[in-house]
């Protein structure tokens, strides 16, 4: 895994991931039904791996997969969660 820092207060808590994996090695961290479909809509693998590293970050967070959303405005939320994510 590409933890690079992680830090945690009473209110927060952030992730910093170094991207040095490939994508195949990447893809074999998450098992999540929906990430094939959602990969499917970005071109570049560059794009492809930060959605995957994002993901499994969330996952590490989470201790499952989380399907992430955007509203009307491109701004990724969790559904059903008040959980903010950047």
């Amino acid at each position: 895994m590409g933890i690079f820092l992680q830090k945690r207060t009473e209110d927060i808590e952030w992730i910093i991931w170094q991207l040095e994996e490939s994508l195949e090695n990447l893809k074999e961290h998450l098992s999540c039904s929906e990430i094939s479909e959602e990969l499917s809509k970005y071109k570049t693998d560059k794009r492809k791996a930060e959605i995957l590293c994002s993901r499994i970050l969330l996952k590490e967070l989470f201790s499952n997969c989380i399907s992430v959303k955007y509203d009307n405005f491109k701004k990724p939320y969790i559904q059903n969660s008040d959980w903010n994510i950047s």
